[in-house]
């Protein structure tokens, strides 16, 4: 599906038309990255300044308008950040906190690596040094991936080098135009590549463990979820907002009545808990 598609069903859905604030938005950024610096913040020439000026905010769509001027291409790329960077990341996060709300075990072992920040916020380099923290979030993106299937079709002829035959071995022909579909959520939960223990939610089976093509919550390979940017992006920002949310209460456990209640998904774009009812204590 591209970002085009997912476009026009938006904005059938919504009734939000190219006409309207979209395009007047567009316009603004395109004419803003066309604009010198000196006009796009007067102050920064400006001798008699005392102070040293404020930074000005980061906008994505103004730094998309320096690379390009089409306004279609803005608007997929805008369109394509909104579907792949935030229903994925909340997904995610929403799934973290239905396991963590009946592992108490998990809980403890999160919160003993986020004590030593003292109720401060995580800087980047505190997250990446978060080893039990990102062992969960592998563990989650296994177990519950946010996109459990997918589908590319070959713009060439062909081959894979094993799948094929009686024994799964021989390599298989896939003519140009064909459709290639693999089964993510299922592949995540073989015992053949993760052992007996697949369908449990084990973080600790990640200490020492590199995986290859058995692991792809984020696809791999040229066309990678948008690159190791869009995958440090996502990890980055759920990581420092479940923080966040960890310093804010001593425990977060399931409602009684759901207790006995399992992980179902509701399938959109994304693939999601069905709802997370939890009690949080400060």
């Amino acid at each position: 599906m591209s970002a085009s598609t997912d476009y026009h069903r938006l904005e059938s859905s919504t009734g939000y038309s190219k006409t309207g604030t979209s395009r007047s938005i567009l316009a603004a950024a395109q004419k803003r990255s066309k604009l010198p610096d000196a006009e796009k913040n007067p102050l920064r020439n400006t001798e008699t300044v005392t102070e040293a000026p404020k930074e000005e905010r980061y906008v994505f769509l103004y730094e998309l308008a320096k690379q390009t001027g089409d306004v279609q291409e803005l608007r997929d790329h805008v369109i394509n950040t909104l579907i792949a960077g935030r229903d994925t990341t909340a997904a995610l996060m929403s799934s973290t906190i239905f396991i963590v709300s009946r592992r108490p075990d998990v809980w403890a072992k999160l919160q003993a690596e986020i004590a030593p920040l003292k109720g401060q916020p995580p800087t980047f380099e505190q997250i990446q040094h978060m080893v039990y923290l990102k062992r969960v979030l592998k563990e989650v993106l296994r177990l519950y991936t946010v996109v459990p299937i997918n589908a590319k079709f070959a713009n060439k002829d062909t081959m894979i080098p094993k799948g094929g035959g009686p024994d799964g071995e021989s390599p298989i022909f896939i003519p140009k135009g064909q459709m290639v579909v693999w089964h993510t959520y299922a592949m995540h939960r073989r015992e053949d590549l993760w052992g007996n223990d697949a369908a449990e939610f084990r973080p600790e089976r990640w200490e020492g463990l590199l995986p290859v093509f058995n692991y792809l919550p984020f696809n791999d390979g040229p066309r990678v979820c948008p690159g190791s940017m869009g995958q440090q992006f996502a990890l980055t920002e759920a990581s420092y907002t479940l923080t966040r949310i960890f310093q804010s209460f001593s425990k977060i456990e399931v409602v009684p009545e759901d207790v006995h209640k399992p992980w179902i998904e509701n399938l959109t774009l994304t693939c999601a808990v069905n709802g997370v009812n939890v009690k949080c204590w400060k």
